[in-house]
């Protein structure tokens, strides 16, 4: 299968545990999708992804863990943790502050980062479509939504609202996975 264009080309972002990362840049290069992987140890690194000074494709993947707090941030000694400027969690208010993007799709793994205080920072910080999850879904079905709505997105080149809904109807358990867009 040979695919053409910007849709082809993926940033995934992994911060912390890498498994999820690795298994979905896998499933993506099998399809033919070129996928930039950046394993992201401290928030300072990961905040010179989302502020613009490094680029990004069009659809970014942020593969991490989450909760009602925040994105969970990679955990640090002491000493390098006060050298950050956020520590621990990472808050849609934090996001406010630095968010810089270009209209990309971006795609969050995190648990509890898809209601709508976090997509509203990512889209008001510049992103044309935010994916989620509102709740703590089952690792596995986060994996399985991801390469679902990205195989129907890319291979399938269906719309993003046709593959999210299309990707959201394998499995029951992810009645709780929302699709925020920017208003035209």
């Amino acid at each position: 299968m040979e695919l053409s264009g910007l849709k082809t080309k993926v940033d995934l972002i992994a911060i912390g545990d890498a498994l999820e990362a690795i298994a979905l840049r896998s499933v993506l290069e099998s399809f033919g999708v070129e996928v930039r992987c950046h394993f992201v140890a401290s928030v300072k690194k990961l905040i010179s992804f989302l502020n613009g000074n490094e680029f990004l494709h069009k659809t970014v993947i942020i593969s991490c863990h989450g909760d009602e707090k925040g994105m969970i941030l990679p955990e640090l000694t002491p000493e390098l943790e006060n050298t950050m400027p956020y520590r621990r969690v990472l808050s849609a208010s934090d996001c406010t502050e630095f968010l810089e993007l270009k209209d990309q799709v971006i795609i969050n793994t995190g648990c509890c980062l898809g209601k709508d205080g976090f997509a509203k920072s990512f889209i008001q910080g510049g992103a044309s479509a935010y994916v989620g999850f509102e709740t703590y879904p089952e690792g596995n079905a986060v994996v399985l939504f991801v390469i679902s709505f990205l195989y129907f997105f890319i291979c399938q080149d269906q719309t993003l609202r046709t593959a999210f809904k299309k990707a959201k109807s394998l499995d029951e358990r992810e009645s709780f996975v929302k699709l925020h867009e920017k208003k035209s």
